[in-house]
């Protein structure tokens, strides 16, 4: 029984392994570029073109996303609560008032330098925010 673990372990592993092979050199390079102190990178299975890692980088998980041609797409960076700017506190606290914060999100893209994304609940409800600096609603996804 052990040794079927440790063989399903192994494929597994080596299936990761192969996939991260399968991303384009430019891509690879691109993203050593922009993020050349990053940790450890799990590449994710490319959807519509469009190839994602996860990452770590000063402490902070990250994920990349990077078009077939090595095209910088998008970053998302975890932060906390406490990294939020004013403007976007007092946007949550009076748009989204009784709501838990479940997850803080910088979003990052060519268009967009920077943008705050919050998850959030209330009873069966959730609801995934993004807000400019200022506190404007962006995006609003709910479900």
């Amino acid at each position: 029984m052990e040794r079927f673990a440790l063989l399903a372990a192994l494929a597994v592993f080596s299936g990761a392994l192969y996939a991260q092979d399968d991303v384009p050199p430019a891509v690879k390079e691109a993203f050593a570029a922009r993020f050349a102190d990053a940790g450890f990178a799990e590449w994710e299975d490319p959807e519509d073109g469009v190839y994602e890692v996860d990452f770590e980088l000063d402490g902070k998980d990250m994920m990349a996303k990077f078009d077939a041609n090595g095209n910088w797409v998008e970053t998302e960076t975890e932060i906390t609560e406490t990294d939020l700017p004013e403007a976007v506190w007092l946007a949550i606290t009076s748009q989204y008032a009784g709501y838990k914060i479940d997850k803080v999100e910088t979003e990052a893209t060519p268009e967009r330098p920077l943008a705050y994304k919050i998850k959030m609940k209330q009873d069966d409800k959730k609801v995934k925010v993004t807000f400019s600096t200022d506190g404007e609603v962006l995006k609003k996804k709910e479900g």
